[in-house]
């Protein structure tokens, strides 16, 4: 692992438009299963109480976190509704004005309260060993 990997505690992303989150992945770190369930239990409420295995749902797709779990550094990624979407994400069609601001709200308490129990730890999340390369 790179010394300035480090300083790094977690990298979360969303990636996937105004659609209100409903799950984060674990990215096949079990470890970190029972601190994210801790986490969650107060976001329920909010509709976020899920917790997957894997990465993202979309077949064949790939996102940002998943070049930081290949070097061993803990990138989880956020499971969102699908809003009228049709994989206009990152194109001239991702506009201000499709934004649904009760589902952004949403989304920045959970992604606050992730943030901030990450940053408030004794220690770092737990990492994975790095893929081979």
């Amino acid at each position: 692992m790179q010394i300035d990997y480090h300083n790094l505690c977690a990298y979360f992303n969303v990636d996937h438009g105004s659609g209100k989150m409903r799950a984060i992945s674990v990215m096949g770190n079990e470890v970190i299963r029972s601190i994210f369930t801790e986490w969650m239990k107060p976001l329920h409420k909010l509709g976020f109480s899920h917790l997957l295995t894997k990465g993202s749902i979309v077949p064949g797709g790939s996102t940002a976190h998943r070049a930081y779990k290949e070097v061993g550094l803990p990138g989880f990624y956020f499971i969102q509704d699908r809003m009228d979407m049709n994989w206009n994400v990152h194109s001239n069609m991702d506009l201000y004005d499709r934004l649904v601001p009760e589902n952004m709200m949403t989304n920045v308490v959970i992604l606050a309260t992730f943030v901030y129990h990450a940053a408030m730890r004794d220690e770092k999340l737990p990492r994975i060993a790095p893929l081979p390369w």
